[in-house]
């Protein structure tokens, strides 16, 4: 399968996503609350069980909703950012469904986008897969958090880290696409991205938009855990953790928001813990979490 160009607009990505919704679902598994619940990713959960019930937060790149409709279930604040107006539409069709007045979804370009005048600036700002789409991700998360963060805020960001994405990468060159009897075609999946697919295989929606997104993206890049913190040091933001943990990092029993922080993650112990993630993280196809702190406002 073809490598993802390293050079590519904007507008290629969002036709992208416009194409593939992500990350896609079926509308009709959603008919309550509940149901969110029963469909969320570990993470998904933990941020809810951590977040604070009067929270204000935005989603940036929230892409089909399912995150910020989960964290709205409780009655925060929520605001989701997203270029995407295939995905917008599959967002506000489950926020409807589900009633959910306290969640906005916008059509925006995260990374070109002002806050409304007069709209307070949020408490957590969560960037999650969007970096792996950008291609300036030191000015996009400036802007973003310039714009949107209230003092003291905290920044939570997803990405592909360079050496936990190695098996997928390897797995791609494995992929192949074949004719199937009807005249279409078929992908074969590697076990990388299958196995983020085995509770979702009764969801051909977002089976379907998870392969075009893992297997065939229109941009891709992964980076390292050093490469997260230079983009904190433009933000003058403090590391808090990441997830997995670094050495130097909180324990498993600290809090995701609060506590003192970790120590930037730059030494040797670091940096092979960091390569470690080539086998404990090759079935999430590299994905881990940085949550920091963001500096007080004047």
């Amino acid at each position: 399968m073809a490598t993802p160009p390293l050079d590519v607009s904007a507008s290629v990505v969002r036709e992208f996503y416009n194409r593939h919704p992500f990350p896609d679902f079926d509308l009709g598994k959603y008919a309550l609350g509940e149901d969110l619940y029963r469909c969320a990713n570990s993470y998904a959960l933990l941020l809810d069980s951590h977040l604070p019930r009067d929270a204000s937060v935005l989603d940036v790149g929230c892409g089909t909703g399912q995150l910020s409709s989960l964290l709205a279930l409780k009655g925060r604040r929520v605001v989701g950012l997203d270029f995407s107006s295939a995905s917008i539409r599959k967002g506000l069709a489950l926020r409807d469904r589900l009633g959910l007045e306290n969640l906005e979804l916008r059509e925006v370009d995260a990374g070109r986008a002002r806050r409304p005048a007069g709209e307070e600036r949020f408490d957590f700002v969560l960037v999650h897969g969007v970096i792996p789409c950008v291609p300036e991700p030191q000015r996009f998360l400036t802007q973003v958090t310039s714009e949107f963060a209230a003092s003291r805020a905290w920044l939570t960001v997803g990405l592909y880290n360079r050496w936990g994405r190695g098996v997928l990468r390897l797995m791609r060159r494995f992929a192949h696409r074949q004719g199937t009897p009807g005249g279409g075609v078929d992908i074969a999946v590697p076990p990388a991205v299958d196995a983020m697919l085995l509770s979702e295989t009764q969801d051909p929606n977002k089976v379907d938009s998870w392969i075009a997104d893992q297997l065939e993206p229109a941009f891709e890049r992964s980076h390292t855990v050093a490469d997260v913190c230079r983009w904190l040091d433009a933000c003058d933001a403090q590391w808090v953790k990441s997830l997995p943990g670094l050495p130097g990092d909180p324990g498993k029993s600290a809090p995701l928001f609060g506590g003192a922080g970790g120590k930037p993650p730059r030494g040797v112990l670091a940096r092979l813990a960091e390569c470690f993630w080539l086998v404990t993280l090759r079935d999430t196809g590299g994905y881990f979490v940085v949550v920091a702190r963001l500096p007080e406002r004047a």
